[in-house]
């Protein structure tokens, strides 16, 4: 699998990086190209097909459509009449379901019926990195769509049945349940976005979905201080960005040079050129190239571009702030019974005690002693003596009625923080080493439990 994860780490990065696709009049044929290379790829060193609808690169888009990935089984070409036939036809008659064979179903692949990756985010940071123009860092914090999957379907039954019911713990009936639950995954969506909030600030907001059952928001509302990037800031950008320019410079000559040597390989019928560049009698210059090239020790190297104190002060950089974040989950009736059951009836023993405390609202002093009653006798006292107060009780009866309705028909809960003036980032980690700092972060922060809200 390191092969294609190789593979597709060139894809992407050939489109980031090379300023040549940006200029040419042939992007959407150049996305085809490298796509067919990780096909070919795909059977020789993995035994996996890779099938695809279509494949774009428009106004800084890329778009494929209707990827499909499955195993892949050797086919009798005396059946075949390869003169007329395409690679992505070999593929489509040798591809068979994950599994298939052991007693899965046939339908077995994974599948995604569009992945959308806005590439000019990453132009305009390697522009950054080049120019160290402030212009080009202000284009990145702009209201746009990173990343976008719809329609992902994983192979369920073979996950299922050779990695997890194995070796679980759970009941006969808890493993139908989780084999229910599984179909979540049977239509999962993605998207990664930001929402300009003012100079060098965003909301960066992550979304996920799950066949319409189950729905994540993550988002972080956060800025950066443009004066404040020094010479290190730069150094580490550079060193991790340097090496995809350089990998994506070699597969545009790789690319480049296969186009005007082995012409066939990119006909609209090229399975007979690609079964002779398989033999070695067809392409010298592709084996020349890939030699050259040397993708495996390229890979490799990614993992030690920065350490991880580097890559912490690129993630948070001197002035930096954050402004608020949220984190939400919604759940359908459906996914709620099912986590109740896979729980051993934990989650329904939560509710039950939730409904027994929050049915009623308490007065003032009845709210006191069910602190104390909580804490203990140990420290039922040092709770109490924190907790007391007109504040504590408001915030109590301002949650009581949302609880209660929470208990009695729970679809979702969260947590909200905001920040009217921003925390710098690097206070959080003395924070960490002195909590007593705490205090002064709470004067200006506002959080919110967030119950039955939807995303």
């Amino acid at each position: 699998m390191k092969n294609i994860l190789v593979a597709l780490l060139l894809v992407f990065s050939s489109f980031i990086f090379s300023q040549s696709y940006y200029s040419s009049n042939a992007k959407s044929n150049g996305a085809d190209k490298v796509l067919t290379w990780l096909q070919y790829m795909a059977i020789i060193e993995e035994g996996m097909a890779i099938e695809y609808g279509s494949a774009s690169f428009r106004n800084n888009i890329l778009e494929i459509n209707d990827l499909k990935i499955s195993d892949f089984n050797r086919v009798d070409f005396d059946t075949l009449n390869t003169e007329n036939l395409s690679l992505g036809d070999l593929i489509s008659e040798g591809s068979t379901g994950i599994g298939e064979g052991r007693g899965y179903s046939p339908e077995g692949s994974w599948t995604v019926r569009k992945i959308k990756i806005n590439l000019k985010y990453f132009e305009d940071l390697l522009n950054f990195s080049k120019t160290r123009d402030i212009k080009s860092l202000e284009k990145m914090y702009k209201t746009q769509s990173f990343f976008e999957i719809d329609g992902f379907s994983v192979p369920i039954d073979p996950i299922l049945e050779e990695a997890i019911l194995p070796d679980s713990e759970l009941s006969y009936t808890q493993e139908l349940v989780l084999s229910r639950a599984a179909k979540y995954l049977n239509d999962i969506s993605i998207k990664v976005e930001t929402k300009a909030r003012g100079k060098l600030r965003a909301d960066a907001i992550m979304t996920v979905n799950l066949n319409d059952e189950l729905s994540l928001l993550y988002s972080l509302d956060s800025s950066i201080d443009g004066d404040s990037l020094g010479y290190q800031y730069f150094n580490i950008l550079e060193k991790i960005v340097s090496p995809f320019e350089v990998v994506a410079q070699n597969l545009e000559t790789f690319i480049s040079a296969t186009s005007d040597d082995c012409p066939n390989l990119y006909k609209k019928n090229n399975l007979d050129a690609w079964l002779a560049y398989d033999l070695g009698e067809y392409c010298d210059s592709a084996y020349e190239l890939l030699d050259e090239i040397d993708l495996e020790s390229e890979f490799d190297d990614f993992d030690d571009l920065a350490s991880d104190n580097e890559l912490l002060l690129m993630s948070n950089p001197l002035g930096s702030k954050i402004y608020g974040f949220k984190v939400n989950l919604n759940w359908s009736d459906r996914v709620l019974r099912d986590a109740s059951i896979l729980s051993g009836g934990v989650i329904d023993t939560t509710l039950l005690a939730l409904k027994g405390i929050f049915d009623t609202r308490l007065n003032k002093l009845e709210f006191n002693q069910l602190l104390y009653q909580f804490s203990g006798p140990e420290f039922g006292a040092i709770v109490s003596s924190i907790f007391q107060g007109d504040e504590t009780y408001r915030e109590y009866s301002k949650y009581q009625p949302r609880i209660k309705t929470f208990a009695n028909r729970p679809q979702g809960i969260g947590i909200s923080f905001k920040s009217r003036s921003g925390i710098d980032q690097d206070y959080l980690l003395y924070i960490s080493e002195n909590p007593l700092l705490m205090t002064s972060l709470l004067d200006d922060a506002e959080f919110e439990l967030l119950l039955n809200k939807r995303n």
